[in-house]
C-alpha cells in the first residue's frame, strides 16, 4: 500500500490519506525492524525486500519534513534492513527464500537487488559490493537460461 501511494506522491506527511499512511508506515517500520520469519514456506525475503522498498520510498518523499530524530530512527532501521539483505546472499551472490539458503532463486535476488538499489539511491546505504554480487548472480542465471534454450 505504501509503495502505491508513494508512487502517487502521497506519504505519511502529505496527501489526503496521510493519517492512514502514517499508521501503515509505523506498523511496517516495526515489522522491518524486528525482522521476518526464517520459515522457508513463508518466503520472508519478499516481505523484507518489499517492506524495505516501501520504507525507503516514504523516507525519500518525507525526509525533509522529518525531525532529525525521526530521520535518524528511519535510517537506523533501514541500515539494519540493508545489512540483512546482504546477509541473505549466498556464496554465488544470489538470494534464496531464507538467509543463506542452499540455493539461490532469481526472483529473490531481483527483489533484494531492487531494495538495495532503492537504499543506495536514497543515500542510505552504499551496498556496492552486495549489489555487484547480486548482479553477477543474475547474469550467471541469465546465461544458464539462455544456454538451456539453445
Amino acid at each position: 500500500m505504501l509503495l502505491a501511494f508513494a508512487a502517487d506522491g502521497q506519504s505519511p506527511c502529505r496527501g489526503p490519506h496521510a493519517a492512514a499512511l502514517a499508521l501503515a508506515n509505523d506498523s511496517l517500520t516495526r515489522l522491518v525492524a524486528v525482522g521476518f520469519s526464517n520459515d522457508t514456506d513463508a518466503k520472508p525475503l519478499y516481505a523484507h525486500a518489499l517492506g524495505t522498498r516501501a520504507l525507503t520510498a516514504v523516507y525519500a518523499l518525507d525526509r525533509n519534513r522529518m525531525s532529525s530524530h525521526e530521520r535518524r530512527c528511519v535510517r537506523d532501521v533501514l541500515a539494519v534492513a540493508g545489512q540483512r539483505l546482504g546477509d541473505w546472499q549466498g556464496d554465488d551472490g544470489g538470494c534464496g527464500y531464507v538467509p543463506r539458503a542452499p540455493r539461490s532463486a532469481s526472483s529473490c535476488t531481483l527483489f533484494a537487488a531492487a531494495a538495495l538499489t532503492d537504499l543506495r539511491d536514497a543515500g542510505l546505504l552504499d551496498g556496492a559490493g552486495t549489489s555487484s554480487r547480486a548482479g553477477r548472480s543474475l547474469a550467471s542465471a541469465r546465461a544458464l537460461a539462455t544456454r538451456s534454450h539453445v
